[in-house]
């Protein structure tokens, strides 16, 4: 949701500074839609301009986790579309999704984002991702 006059987003659980994004399958959720979805916040969001002027662009309000302006958001793609690449890299080369977990494609990105406890955990991402990624090539 945009809020053109007050130049705020509310993304809701597209983002999450916490934790990776949460891809719900059985009602449609694609890794595809998740960075679509984070693409149109960038492209929508006003930058925030250097701090010389202290002018402050779009703010993004994340269904969790701290508010972001576009350069967050553009980090948190960008993540999210390395780790898709590097499943999809794991998926052409024939690995199985055991193999893929052990292969850590969350690497690099797992301390900031990821858990190994409570409702969304790094596995459960790399399956979605995996899942989702199945899925398209069928």
């Amino acid at each position: 949701m945009f809020f053109r006059r007050s130049d705020v987003i509310a993304a809701g659980d597209v983002i999450d500074t916490t934790r990776f994004p949460r891809i719900d399958l059985a009602r449609g959720g694609t890794i595809q839609g998740e960075i679509a979805a984070l693409n149109r916040i960038v492209e929508i969001a006003i930058p925030s301009v250097p701090i010389v002027s202290r002018e402050e662009g779009t703010l993004v309000i994340p269904g969790h986790g701290r508010v972001c302006d576009q350069l967050d958001v553009a980090e948190y793609r960008d993540m999210v579309t390395i780790i898709r690449d590097r499943i999809r890299d794991l998926i052409k080369a024939g690995l199985t999704l055991d193999q893929i977990k052990a292969a850590s494609p969350t690497r690099g990105y797992t301390r900031r984002y990821g858990s190994d406890t409570g409702p969304w955990t790094t596995n459960d991402f790399v399956e979605a991702v995996y899942q989702s990624l199945i899925k398209q090539k069928s």
